[in-house]
């Protein structure tokens, strides 16, 4: 079943050229036919300036494929958006609807609600969806330059991660920054865009890695695939090492 899926998901799907980069368009009513197992609802959010990418996909389709149950619950959902400006509309439609504010990622400092707030700092858990959208400070936070992530939770305690440190011009500009094929998955609500290779690393579960900079998560991520049960190729692991001699905590630093 496995390989008759890989053939028409590729038979029914599009190559996308730009540049030196080729991608694989595919229309959702295709993939939820095929992985049933999919809630169209998660989709409903994704629009042409916002998109749901990343690792929740990876999770679903990864699910199906393996016929493993997975809970909902306890995973996030990564959007990505065109502006700061499409981010912060799309807060403030969450909020309206009742979701709360976990947590502010912001480089080289946190606000989270989880933990005891200083008194001039925000107590999100608290605040009702009106005082929140009316707080000024909340919402220059939400403009800032060096927001990593707004992490909010749906009233059914769902976890939706606004990401603002990667903008891009659609879809296909998102995928491009991954770094490993496997989580190269994006949907605009009406197509699901992945990168050339893909689907076959995805059913193959190898762990392929695209040639980006290295950081400091970089073998982090290589463990976590590992444990899924992608195998790493020697890029992939040459990545890793790189990774952790670049990491201060790295043993003999």
């Amino acid at each position: 079943m496995t390989v008759e899926y890989e053939e028409q998901i590729l038979r029914t799907s599009s190559v996308i050229t730009r540049g030196n980069h080729q991608f694989l368009q595919t229309e959702l009513p295709v993939i939820y036919k095929l992985f049933d197992c999919i809630p169209e609802e998660e989709f409903l959010l994704a629009n042409e300036v916002c998109w749901l990418a990343g690792g929740s996909l990876l999770r679903w389709l990864s699910g199906c494929i393996n016929r493993t149950k997975q809970s909902d619950m306890f995973y996030d959902r990564d959007f990505f958006f065109f502006s700061r400006q499409d981010l912060y509309t799309t807060y403030k439609k969450l909020i309206s609807n009742g979701y709360q504010i976990v947590c502010f990622n912001v480089k080289e400092r946190k606000f989270i609600h989880r933990k005891s707030i200083r008194a001039e700092d925000l107590n999100l858990q608290s605040m009702t969806s009106a005082q929140i959208l009316s707080n000024r400070k909340i919402t220059d936070i939400i403009f800032r330059k060096d927001l990593i992530v707004a992490e909010l939770q749906s009233p059914q305690k769902k976890r939706y991660q606004l990401i603002g440190a990667l903008h891009c011009n659609d879809p296909l500009g998102v995928i491009e920054q991954f770094d490993f094929t496997i989580s190269q998955f994006a949907t605009d609500g009406k197509n699901l865009y992945t990168g050339i290779n893909t689907w076959n690393d995805l059913f193959h579960q190898k762990l392929s890695y695209i040639d980006k900079t290295v950081n400091l998560r970089t073998a982090w991520r290589v463990y976590k695939y590992t444990r899924m049960g992608y195998r790493p190729n020697v890029k992939c692991l040459a990545a890793a090492a790189k990774s952790l001699l670049l990491s201060p905590t790295f043993i003999g630093r």
